[in-house]
């Protein structure tokens, strides 16, 4: 079906069946949005771990306000919850989607995933 444009150029409608569905469910791109930000919290708690020990093992206890010598295990509580909750959601996505996600983002949200449980290991040591 063709329609002319306020100038006189033609132009074509766009049909209904023209139209394609979306490839993956909602609640498969649920999923994977609800997976991609727990990583992403992860990830950011992790990092903010990283800093908060490394500025208190810098510092003296001491001198430091009780606010920043409780953060590293108030971030390593916070990574590790999103990190079981980031892990968990790997076999939701993979099941439910009918495309996988690259390999790429799965290994590196396995990882992050991984890093508090890691994390936590070593210092209980």
């Amino acid at each position: 079906m063709k329609t002319t444009g306020k100038r006189g150029r033609e132009r074509r409608a766009q049909r209904g069946s023209e139209r394609r569905g979306p490839l993956e469910s909602r609640i498969a791109e649920a999923t994977t949005v609800g997976w991609m930000l727990t990583t992403a919290m992860t990830l950011l708690a992790d990092l903010g771990l990283v800093a908060a020990w490394f500025i208190v093992s810098r510092g003296d206890e001491q001198t430091l306000p009780e606010a920043v010598t409780v953060l590293p295990s108030l971030l390593l509580f916070t990574a590790t919850i999103t990190g079981i909750l980031g892990l968990s959601l790997v076999p939701a996505v993979y099941f439910l989607r009918r495309q996988r996600p690259p390999w790429q983002i799965t290994a590196t949200a396995i990882g992050v995933g991984l890093f508090p449980l890691v994390w936590g290991g070593i210092l209980a040591l």
